[in-house]
């Protein structure tokens, strides 16, 4: 490690990894500070007797069969697109969401039009309002310059008007069935705010993606570390983990000149990018150069949703539509009511069966994703990982004896053929991932709500990651593309992206 560089990058996941590699690309010197032991935040696995599971990366939109997707314009942008193989879930069965309640399952076909068609068949009476909220979906995406990389460079990124109207209230604009309301909504499941928090805008954002193509990646997130390190290899960027900056120093001008890392080092830089959680960024920001406005505003981010997990493998028989697949089960039609914090009954729950090849043998992983708000576990918030009290205990198994009750309602001979390998509670992704709260996505995006991105009060500190724009692989690059930009100049990365995508 060296005692200058031009930029350092705080907090590796994919967006901290995007942040490094663009600038390094641009001939910049850069240090990448992870607080974990090992680099790639979310983007990283565990293993279980020898059975790899996903930590926060289990799927994504923004990918395309003719790699003309969102996706792989960044990843070819990066350089690194021929190191990631997409896996596209079957078109006919993508996901399937199911309300016991009601007694009744939908499967969502893969590509957006397809699944509009679908609807309008399901929903006859509904087929002009379907028609309305989709284009109005693709409107929105359209007037986002953020989503297509092509025009990048030079276009400007602002707001649009569906930025400051809730999901819920296009939903009510337009939906008069609470069944297609419900079904319209679901993808609040992957970015944990409920649909009268959310703006139409950024759901539309992230649900487009996902309603066009659904993706695993060969080898989860680790694809993703892997080929950002061979990338790093060439090039001048430095990865030191279990470190972070603690305390900005030589502060003249509003621009911070040195930066006091884990174990007391001074590094030199010309800037420092954060995709850390803003919280965490402003317990670093002196008070004497932030408005209590300022704080004030950063503090009142609330958290969005995180997830109650179960990892374990599938033996012996098992029904084919566990086949590589999502299956949603949400256990009422009103979205807001089972995302809310007085909801006390069973919550929404996302099972992804998947194959996964160990070595010597294929097995079928199943991890299951309960949603779980922070005040569920704030009873032992001041504990740490393997000092919690027998409560805690108590709480984790009784919520893991429920989720397969659940779960045996859909498939009854399910406990017969499921093995349990482990469990986590928001707490367990509170304290692996270094994150407050232990938040799935960071903070709610909320309508109206202005994130920390971008250029902070001391002029050469940035601001990036899920939190800053939208959650999910495509937001957190979003973001770091967002960043560099702002730091080598518009013209100059638009020319980077064209000369990348030329070839």
């Amino acid at each position: 490690m060296k005692n200058q560089y031009d930029h350092i990058v705080v907090g590796s996941g994919v967006s901290g990894l995007s942040v490094a590699l663009l600038l390094a690309k641009q001939n910049r010197s850069v240090l990448l500070l992870e607080k974990a032991p090992a680099p790639g935040g979310s983007l990283a696995r565990f293993r279980r007797r020898g059975v790899p599971f996903d930590i926060g990366f289990h799927f994504t939109g923004g990918f395309s069969p003719d790699r003309k997707g969102m996706l792989d314009d960044m990843l070819s942008v990066l350089g690194i697109r021929d190191a990631i193989e997409p896996r596209f879930l079957p078109e006919e069965r993508c996901h399937r969401i199911s309300f016991p309640a009601i007694d009744t399952t939908f499967a969502i076909p893969g590509g957006t039009q397809r699944y509009r068609q679908q609807l309008k068949g399901d929903f006859p009476h509904q087929k002009q309002s379907i028609d309305t909220f989709f284009d109005r979906m693709q409107r929105v995406c359209d007037k986002t310059a953020a989503l297509d990389i092509r025009r990048f460079g030079t276009a400007a990124i602002a707001r649009v008007e569906d930025d400051y109207v809730s999901l819920q209230s296009v939903l009510d604009e337009h939906i008069e069935d609470n069944l297609l309301q419900a079904l319209l909504s679901a993808f609040c499941m992957c970015h944990g705010s409920r649909p009268d928090e959310i703006s139409f805008a950024d759901h539309s954002r992230l649900a487009c993606g996902l309603y066009e193509s659904t993706a695993r990646v060969k080898g989860g997130g680790e694809a993703f570390i892997s080929a950002f390190e061979n990338a790093f290899e060439s090039l001048d960027v430095d990865i030191s983990c279990s470190s972070t900056v603690e305390k900005l120093a030589d502060i003249r001008k509003r621009r911070a000149n040195r930066f006091i890392i884990s174990g007391g080092r001074e590094i030199s830089a010309d800037s420092c990018i954060f995709t850390i959680h803003p919280r965490e960024i402003i317990k670093l920001l002196p008070e004497e150069f932030t408005t209590p406005a300022f704080r004030h505003r950063i503090e009142g981010f609330e958290p969005a949703a995180g997830f109650f997990s179960l990892y374990g493998v599938m033996n012996g028989n098992h029904r084919p539509e566990t086949d590589d697949s999502i299956f949603s089960i949400f256990p009422d039609t009103d979205i807001n009511r089972i995302m809310s914090p007085d909801w006390h009954g069973p919550r929404p729950l996302v099972l992804l069966f998947n194959s996964e090849n160990t070595g010597d043998r294929r097995v079928k992983t199943l991890t299951t994703l309960e949603l779980s708000l922070p005040h569920e576990v704030e009873r032992w918030s001041d504990s740490s990982s393997n000092a919690r009290n027998g409560d805690y205990g108590a709480y984790k198994a009784e919520r893991s004896r429920s989720i397969r009750e659940r779960i045996a309602t859909c498939y009854p001979s399910f406990n017969d053929h499921f093995s349990l390998l482990d469990t986590a509670s928001m707490l367990t992704y509170r304290d692996y991932l270094h994150s407050p709260f232990g938040s799935a996505y960071g903070i709610k995006q909320k309508a109206g709500q202005f994130n920390l991105v971008g250029k902070m009060p001391i002029f050469n500190l940035y601001a990036a990651g899920q939190s800053s724009m939208l959650p999910g692989v495509v937001g957190a690059m979003t973001s770091a593309f967002v960043i560099v930009r702002t730091l080598v100049g518009k013209h100059n990365f638009q020319k980077f992206i064209e000369k990348k995508l030329c070839h």
